[in-house]
C-alpha cells in the first residue's frame, strides 16, 4: 500500500512539474531549421534546466550520476568554448544552439521515459516497451551530441568523454560529482575507499 502512495506522489510530481513550466519557453519547443534561436531564449532555457538539475535531483526522473557530471563538467564548458569560437558565424552558432537545446531536452525526456518504463514494468507491457524505446532514443541522441561536441573540441576531449563513460556508476554522486582516485560513492552518498574487488 505504501508503495502505491509513493508511486502516485511521484507521478503527480512529474505531471505537475511539466504543467508548471511556462509554455512560451524555447526549451519546450524543438527549434526548427527555419527559426533562429536567439541567445536570450537559449540562456533562459539553460538557466531553467540547471535550476531543475539541482532542485529535482531527488525526483524519480531526476538527472543524476554520470549524466549530471557530463553536463556540468564537460558539455557546458564545451558548449561555451564552441559558442565563443563561432560567435560571429551565424550558421554554425545556430547549429550549436539547436544541438544544445536538443541535448538538454534529450536528457530530460530520456530520464522521464526511463522512469515511466520502470513504473509500467509488469503492469502494462505495451507502455513499458514504448517508454523504454523512447528512453533509448533520447539517450542515443544525447550521446551523439556529446560525441559531436567532443570531436569539435579536439582529441583530448574525445579521450576524456570516453574515460568518463567507462567509469562505474559508483564513481559519481547523485549530484554528479566524481569520486577522487581510489574512492567510490556508497549507496548512502558517502565516499568510501575502493576495495581491490570493486
Amino acid at each position: 500500500m505504501a508503495w502505491a502512495i509513493v508511486i502516485i506522489i511521484a507521478v503527480w510530481l512529474i505531471v505537475k512539474n511539466a504543467k508548471d513550466r511556462p509554455s512560451n519557453q524555447t526549451f519546450e519547443v524543438f527549434p526548427t531549421e527555419n527559426k533562429d534561436i536567439n541567445e536570450e531564449d537559449l540562456l533562459k532555457s539553460q538557466t531553467r534546466f540547471e535550476k531543475e538539475l539541482v532542485e529535482h535531483v531527488d525526483f524519480p526522473d531526476g538527472i543524476r550520476f554520470r549524466d549530471s557530471y557530463l553536463y556540468k563538467h564537460l558539455m557546458r564548458d564545451w558548449f561555451a568554448k564552441l559558442s565563443g569560437k563561432h560567435r560571429y558565424d551565424d550558421k554554425i552558432i545556430q547549429k550549436l544552439r539547436s544541438d544544445w537545446l536538443g541535448y538538454m531536452w534529450a536528457l530530460e525526456r530520456g530520464h522521464t521515459n526511463h522512469y515511466l518504463a520502470m513504473e509500467s514494468y509488469g503492469e502494462n507491457q505495451e507502455a513499458h516497451d514504448r517508454y523504454e524505446e523512447e528512453a533509448t532514443t533520447y539517450a542515443r541522441k544525447a550521446m551523439a551530441i556529446e560525441d559531436g561536441f567532443a570531436s569539435a573540441i579536439g582529441e583530448e576531449a574525445v579521450k576524456e568523454l570516453d574515460r568518463i563513460r567507462n567509469q562505474g556508476f559508483d564513481k559519481f554522486s547523485r549530484e554528479g560529482e566524481i569520486a577522487p582516485e581510489g574512492m567510490l560513492w556508497d549507496i548512502d552518498g558517502k565516499l568510501k575507499k575502493k576495495r581491490k574487488t570493486d
